[in-house]
């Protein structure tokens, strides 16, 4: 690991109109960012269909979206993983048949 990758920023975040000091490792930094300008992204539009629900329910809905996507990635990446363990078994057997 780098220094530079230990050195820790502070970072203000601001979601629904709350701002959140946090501490985060400069190498991380961007993907903070970018996640909280998604996340901001998707409350509003989903306040803006919603508007009678509370704040609290929109963020419940709204991490609830965000970590079934993250669980479908997983299962992407787990099934790519086995296929490439399954390609890799096969051209092991294609070589020794050579």
């Amino acid at each position: 690991m780098d220094i530079m990758d230990s050195v820790k920023n502070k970072l203000d975040v601001q979601i629904l109109d709350r701002t959140y000091p946090l501490e985060v490792e400069e190498s991380n930094r961007k993907a903070f960012e970018a996640t909280v300008n998604e996340l901001n992204q998707r409350l509003n539009l989903f306040r803006g269909k919603y508007s009678n629900k509370d704040k609290q329910d929109s963020l419940a809905i709204v991490a609830l979206q965000l970590a079934t996507e993250l669980a479908e990635l997983k299962i992407k990446l787990n099934n790519v993983e086995q296929a490439e363990s399954i390609l890799d078994r096969l051209n092991g057997a294609l070589d020794n048949l050579v």
